[in-house]
């Protein structure tokens, strides 16, 4: 009697067991929380509504949920997505209301594998909007992520996003401008790991930056089309924020930007870092705007780091660009070129009425001007306000 009671119960266990097996990545459409888990027991418990790979997520969540709204809790762990038929990233959506929670963005990563598609991290696809994005890592082989549906609503929070040659990209004819993407604490990388770098693409919608970083590293092939942020067709706003490009040593930049607003956009940037750091050749600028844009920089800060051959422009294009600037106290003038009347800085080096090369302690005002092109080791394109002549 005793033996049959144990045989049973072992019987039962295998069943149950086998039941929570078949119930992994096979949650019920009304769901309306589901996990993603590199493994659905865990310390000998199931987890609910449980997925343990991308491609059943992905489906379940675009094709098969029925629920109005939807959140992925997203545990520790890699969650990596390989070659699977023609698709775009590790996790495609197209359907809206979604919500995606992970575990840190140093904890929980969403990846393509390297060097093959998917190309990118995530898709937002046509009928994806009201996205949510928050606490995760996100990269891509070739993209961070690429937007095909322009009038997509979007939140990324704690978020980083990092792709080998786009960390977000905008991507289709633009029909409106009515999509919007908000971004808090969040950082967006790509990494010149396949060539040129532009990091973030905005070819239609209004974008929002608070307290989140922008970086381009150019160390590959192409780095002459490569920039940190462009808008075309589009409205930039960043805050407290920081944009930053990085040219390798070597690299031809000729015509790379920090920053592009191109094609009647509008880009506004107020209490933000705009570093530049140029080790290798050829032209490029902090800021530049085509003459149907405009780009507004306020109480913002240039930091210039020039260590290889090539030049540095702040301003460049003939569109309208509000952004004075004030070097401070110097004995040579900044190594960059700019607009008439967009910068200044104080010479500290001067006597007090007479040309600064006569040497000195008195301070005169420097007043970029464009017609003082005189080549002296003591001159260029500086009037001084003291002689009201071009600096000597």
């Amino acid at each position: 009697m005793i033996l049959r009671v144990c045989i049973k119960l072992i019987i039962v266990s295998c069943l149950s067991y086998s039941g929570v097996t078949l119930a992994v990545n096979n949650p019920p459409s009304n769901a309306t929380v589901v996990n993603l888990r590199t493994a659905c027991i865990e310390g000998g418990v199931e987890v609910t509504n449980c997925f343990d790979e991308l491609n059943s997520l992905e489906n379940w969540m675009n094709s098969i949920r029925s629920a109005s709204s939807l959140l992925i809790n997203v545990g520790p762990g890699n969650f990596t997505r390989g070659f699977s038929g023609v698709i775009t990233g590790a996790l495609n959506c197209s359907t809206a209301n979604i919500t995606i929670k992970g575990s840190g963005r140093e904890n929980s990563h969403i990846q393509t594998n390297f060097g093959s598609f998917p190309s990118a991290g995530i898709h937002i696809n046509s009928g994806c909007t009201n996205l949510d994005v928050q606490d995760i890592k996100i990269s891509g082989w070739l993209q961070g992520a690429v937007v095909t549906e322009l009038s997509a609503i979007t939140s990324w929070t704690n978020v980083e996003l990092s792709g080998g040659n786009y960390g977000w990209l905008e991507s289709g004819a633009c029909p409106n401008n009515d999509g919007k993407h908000t971004w808090f604490s969040s950082r967006i990388i790509a990494t010149g790991a396949t060539g040129g770098t532009i990091t973030y693409t905005a070819a239609c919608a209004q974008s929002w930056f608070w307290g989140s970083q922008i970086v381009s590293s150019n160390n590959g092939v192409g780095a002459s089309s490569s920039y940190a942020l462009q808008a075309t067709q589009a409205e930039i706003h960043l805050y407290g924020s920081n944009v930053r490009l990085i040219v390798a040593n070597g690299i031809d930049a000729e015509g790379a930007d920090v920053i592009r607003s191109l094609n009647n956009s509008e880009i506004h940037i107020h209490g933000t870092g705009l570093d530049l750091t140029h080790n290798g050749t050829g032209a490029v600028s902090f800021l530049e705007a085509d003459s149907s844009s405009m780009i507004h920089a306020n109480e913002s800060a240039f930091s210039l780091h020039n260590n290889g051959t090539g030049t540095v422009s702040r301003l460049t294009g003939n569109g309208k660009i509000s952004a004075p600037y004030h070097w401070g106290g110097k004995t040579t003038p900044p190594g960059i070129s700019s607009r008439s009347g967009a910068d200044t800085y104080i010479e500290i080096d001067c006597p007090v009425a007479d040309d600064c090369s006569a040497g000195g302690t008195f301070p005169h005002t420097m007043v970029y001007r464009a017609e003082c092109t005189g080549s002296g080791a003591d001159e260029g394109p500086w009037y001084d306000t003291v002689t009201n002549l071009c600096r000597k």
